[in-house]
């Protein structure tokens, strides 16, 4: 069937060329008015955890999730300096009035509803701090310092009184590049040597991001240039290059027009991706254009070439195909919606690349002969002995048993998630920098947040047992997890009032008893704001609250203990017969809490499924179930040594590092389908063992270095080009695992052939 078909393509090839043509116009077309490069949170998340479900109810009311904090320093002084507070309020006001805030949730000094409490002698006064302008005398300076330390300390003043907090919420579709262009603008205008912004967030990040973007197309195009060259290097004639490249383009060009046409925005951060299937339709291109040139060698026109080795390779090329796609396909498996688009999409993509080898056999008919080409390496005899049948069964067999063992072991301490601040910039990048000035300057709020909720069919707002619950539940996670902080809600506001109206007696300090003394509290405090004033902590029936926990770092420990201690409280609190339930985990972290879920309970089933599947499919295509043990033997060691490397990094797995890894695992395996297939090919010519080795080497194993090289590389200049850290450790994991599934292609797969004796293989007739 395989030689019908070659026959086939070399009869209709100018129909096929025609069909190849339209289709990659087609797909163009979608590609450059369907792509868009977002994030979208809600198809970030495993969409049937209880914490996910806790967000969409309430996001709305109180957000927690696009929250940006901007620190307002003044480095050369403290914050009670009347041309600092002018400057403060200018970009609070513009944070303010930026058409993505959501007003009602916006916190800082200058704002009418941030009131401090203060009085004697039987007077009470709720006064906002600097609204409506800002303190001008000594004697206005003073008060604003004294009820600002007071009340606000390590919340919106930092603990050493030189910055001031900015807390916007963001609505969910903000355009994140519109947004860090305004921050651009922002510290352009006000950033100077007595003043400094730290702004942070998960709207900040994404911006940071995608400004990255014309980098990391920059560094694409020098990764073409850089396999472009290696190529003709290689081959020694631009058809070497002419071929591979247009099959690789037209590929991954149908690749973006799925994408389009199917509406999936594509994360910037897996931009990665297209380059590397792009790098894998290269690969299997090379391979084929190698198997070519191989028969031009024997004197064969170029017609008959290319039939023929479309005839040779079609079948392996269509197996790994197959089994790679197969890899990403199991992703289906992890409940993210973004994830599942992701595996299909990138399964279709990779089940386009037979297609693509036989337009790149049509394409190639109509070249001539090429004067001069070659399909040798330089030390080529050399390699050949380094990874022949003695030093593969003495040296590379064992080393592969100990990086799988050893691998296995060191693999077990990768972290799920990451900690403190984003792992997704080089710490010392201008955000991270940021986070760790806003961490260690305020000890009442962070950059993440815990939230947690209470609701009733009635004003339970006012209801004195929740306030005493929402105290304790504070409590009991403050004094146990480390990095938490004391909760904001509507107690301390409430408690602070209560000690005002008895005199400024600390002692008085507490929540009253009685929902009448509760609701008084809240009027006073109330007196001379306006409606909005509470959004942050109740909805304005009275019938929701909220408080916040914040934290300095979200690694999984920390995220695992809060949630732990929570539920602790929950299971132990004699809660009164009308008291609602505390719900939690709202907020940050409590979607990091459901991706770590999803990722700790899907990574091994990831693992096992794609490698069951590797298996079976090598089962079903070459009836031989010890050539897919010794497969999937080579594919582990790589994805353990690479797991292993993360760990050894502190990389941790996370909803971007999840399907590039599943990726690599599967991507491999062409490597040692092809030198398996070569060796089979000429053992059923009538080569021994030994001349079947040599000659799979001299031929596809020598394509297989080719190709792989031409992955690795571009690979590792990402790795040193990149201005993203995850692009840059993922380039770097991609190239450890496509050099071990080389190295295992051709050593450790001819040393177990010899081995196992799989079925399908025709050994030494002599023994």
């Amino acid at each position: 069937m395989i030689k019908a078909i070659a026959n086939k393509v070399i009869e209709y090839r100018l129909v096929i060329l025609f069909i190849t043509v339209v289709i990659t116009s087609v797909a163009a077309y979608f590609a450059i008015t369907g792509v868009t490069l977002r994030a979208s949170l809600n198809e970030m998340l495993p969409s049937t955890h209880k914490n996910v479900l806790l967000y969409e109810k309430f996001s709305d009311k109180f957000g927690g999730v696009n929250t940006v904090l901007v620190m307002v320093e003044n480095i050369n002084g403290s914050v009670y300096e009347k041309g600092f507070l002018e400057k403060y309020k200018k970009i609070s006001d513009a944070f303010y009035f930026h058409e993505a805030n959501r007003k009602p949730l916006f916190e800082a000094v200058n704002l009418r509803k941030t009131r401090a409490v203060s009085g004697a002698q039987g007077q009470i006064q709720v006064m906002p701090l600097m609204w409506p302008k800002l303190p001008e005398t000594d004697a206005e300076m003073d008060r604003f310092r004294l009820l600002i330390r007071g009340q606000f300390n390590g919340y919106l003043i930092s603990l050493d009184e030189k910055s001031l907090m900015i807390a916007a919420e963001f609505k969910n579709n903000v355009d994140t590049n519109q947004l860090i262009n305004f921050v651009g603008d922002m510290r352009s205008e006000y950033e100077d040597e007595s003043l400094k912004l730290s702004i942070v967030g998960r709207p900040i990040l994404l911006g940071e991001v995608k400004q990255e973007l014309p980098k990391m197309i920059s560094i694409f195009a020098l990764s073409v240039l850089a396999i472009s060259i290696f190529l003709y290097l290689f081959f020694q004639t631009w058809v070497g290059v002419v071929i591979p490249m247009a099959v690789a383009f037209s590929v991954t060009i149908l690749g973006f027009g799925v994408i389009g046409f199917t509406g999936f925005s594509m994360d910037p951060l897996l931009l990665l991706l297209p380059f590397f299937v792009f790098a894998t339709v290269l690969s299997h291109s090379v391979q084929f254009v190698s198997r070519v040139f191989d028969e031009l060698t024997e004197g064969k026109n170029m017609k008959d070439a290319v039939r023929i080795g479309l005839e040779r390779l079609l079948f392996p090329s269509t197996a790994a195909v197959i089994t790679s796609a197969a890899g990403f396909t199991v992703l289906i498996l992890v409940a993210i919606p973004s994830i599942q688009s992701l595996a299909l999409i990138c399964t279709i993509w990779l089940l386009t690349l037979s297609p693509g080898i036989i337009a790149a056999a049509a394409f190639m008919s109509y070249f001539k002969v090429p004067n001069k080409f070659k399909t040798t390496l330089p030390f080529q005899t050399f390699l050949a002995r380094l990874f022949g049948d003695k030093m593969s069964a003495k040296f590379f067999l064992p080393c592969f048993i100990i990086f799988l063992i050893g691998g296995f072991f060191i693999s077990q301490n990768l972290k799920i998630g990451d900690a403190v601040g984003s792992p997704i910039l080089w710490p010392d990048s201008r955000y991270n920098s940021d986070v760790d000035s806003i961490n260690s300057n305020y000890d009442r709020i962070g950059t993440d947040v815990l939230q947690a909720y209470f609701s009733g069919e009635e004003e339970i707002m006012l209801n004195p047992d929740v306030y005493h619950q929402s105290e304790a539940f504070d409590r009991h996670i403050f004094e146990r997890v480390l990095p938490a902080t004391p909760a904001s809600s509507l107690a301390p506001i409430i408690k602070n009032i209560n000690m005002v109206l008895w005199e400024g007696d600390p002692s008085y300090q507490f929540i009253p008893d009685t929902s009448a003394e509760v609701g008084f509290n809240i009027y006073m405090f109330r007196s001379n704001g306006e409606p909005g004033d509470f959004a942050a902590y109740t909805n304005p029936e009275w019938n929701i609250g909220k408080l916040s926990i914040f934290t300095s770092e979200h690694s999984s420990e920390t995220v695992d203990e809060l949630i732990r201690h929570g539920e602790e409280f929950v299971n132990n609190y004699d809660f009164n017969k009308d008291e609602p339930i505390i719900q939690f985990a709202g907020g940050q972290i409590g979607l990091i809490k459901a991706t770590n879920d999803e990722i700790r309970l899907k990574q091994n089933l990831l693992l096992i499924a794609i490698i069951l599947i590797i298996i079976l499919n090598l089962v079903w295509v070459y009836r031989s179930i010890k050539l897919g043990m010794i497969i999937t033997f080579v594919l582990s060691t790589s994805h353990f040594m690479t797991m292993s490397v993360m760990a050894l990094l502190d990389v941790g797995m996370n909803l971007n590092t999840l399907p590039l890894a599943a990726l690599g695992l599967g991507r491999g395996v062409d490597y040692s389908i092809y030198m398996a297939d070569r060796m089979r090919d000429e053992m059923k010519r009538g080569l021994d063992y030994s001349q079947a080795t040599i000659r799979a080497f001299n031929t596809s194993g020598v394509a297989i270095i080719v190709t792989s090289l031409t992955m690795i590389l571009p690979l590792l200049s990402w790795s040193f080009l990149s201005p993203i850290r995850f692009q840059a450790e993922m380039g770097l994991l991609l190239a450890i695992i496509l050099a071990f599934n080389m190295l295992g292609a051709l050593t450790v797969v001819p040393a177990l052939i010899k081995l196992l004796k799989p079925k399908g293989f025709y050994f030494d007739r002599s023994k």
